[in-house]
């Protein structure tokens, strides 16, 4: 994950992709046809100078993908792998985020409910950030994620949740507990969940 990937084996990745979607992916042609799709590959392999991150190359490689129109071609980020130690010292243990439940509206993430012993933790509260990753911050850097097949919007705000919630997770590595930014009416408050 933080090995730095060579600019010849990075366009070797887009090949390898454009040869996979174009001759194996089903109705790759729905929207485009395959010489723009070949287009707009190769045109992003050109822009490839440098060496990249794999997870930064792949954030590059997705908004590029998510102008095919696809819902169901997508990338994932690579994780970092527990050490024996680690699993371990956390075996048993919950992440903080799998004891909520998050909804989304109109480009927004609320916290619908809440599973922990703690009842103190404000539910219908709009998130703003978790650990000071704003939301509102996540979207302007990820205009292009997309879920809906074509050109719908709608699937599109619903499926912003859980990429911000894996794009935490990824961040945040193993944690024990967590610091939420709610908003509930006007006001502004941060609670710990553990």
């Amino acid at each position: 994950i933080n090995q730095v990937v060579t600019t010849d084996a990075l366009k070797k990745d887009v090949d390898f992709a454009k040869n996979k979607l174009l001759k194996k992916h089903v109705d790759i042609d729905w929207y485009h046809p395959k010489e723009v799709i070949a287009f707009r590959l190769d045109s992003f392999k050109n822009t490839i100078n440098d060496p990249m991150l794999p997870n930064d190359f792949s954030k590059q490689l997705t908004a590029v993908m998510s102008s095919f129109g696809h819902a169901h071609l997508h990338l994932t980020r690579l994780e970092d792998k527990l050490t024996k130690e680690q699993k371990k010292k956390y075996k048993g243990s919950k992440n903080p985020l799998s004891l909520l439940k998050f909804k989304n509206a109109e480009n927004r993430i609320y916290l619908e409910q809440n599973f922990t012993k703690d009842s103190s933790i404000i539910t219908r509260a709009e998130l703003l950030a978790i650990d000071g990753f704003s939301f509102a911050d996540f979207l302007k850097e990820n205009p292009k994620i997309r879920r809906g097949d074509g050109y719908t919007n709608v699937l599109n705000q619903n499926y912003i949740a859980p990429y911000f919630l894996s794009f935490i997770d990824n961040k945040l590595k193993i944690r024990d507990s967590i610091v939420l930014t709610l908003q509930k009416n006007d006001s502004v408050f941060n609670q710990v969940v553990k």
